[in-house]
């Protein structure tokens, strides 16, 4: 289903944009938006780290498991993109999309442990729970 919808981003932003661009410019924006998306995760996990730096054993897993992810990201995108084979000249264009997709869904992830998940889940772990927005009484 988010492939299926992925696919569907990737081609209205095609026609929209191909009357604008050519089919470099297009690569060369899919790369841009990545790159923002891929800072983004950077600072992202970062801040996790830095939150909780006194957690030594949460460091060196949360390390792992980034690195093991990024491994599965690139493992992903070599089942859909074989390295070797020549997709045409949108191939740029879709590889970014689907970098730039994945490293948002991770962006998420790790965001839980910055801002917290529901104080109702019960399996929230190293995580924290969300503060209450405090009710604003009106007299």
């Amino acid at each position: 289903m988010k492939s299926q919808v992925l696919f569907s981003i990737i081609l209205v932003s095609l026609t929209i944009t191909s009357f604008a661009q050519t089919q470099g410019e297009m690569n060369f924006t899919a790369a841009k938006t990545f790159q923002a998306a891929d800072k983004e995760l950077n600072q992202v996990f970062q801040t996790v780290l830095k939150e909780h730096s006194n957690d030594t054993i949460f460091i060196s897993k949360i390390k792992t498991a980034q690195n093991l992810w990024i491994k599965l990201r690139d493992a992903n995108l070599d089942a859909i993109f074989i390295p070797g084979r020549r997709y045409g000249s949108v191939e740029p264009l879709c590889r970014y999309g689907y970098l730039e997709e994945f490293t948002k869904e991770r962006i998420e992830f790790l965001k839980t442990w910055i801002d917290g998940i529901d104080k109702r889940e019960a399996c929230k772990g190293t995580r924290k729970t969300k503060s209450e927005p405090e009710l604003q009484i009106h007299k």
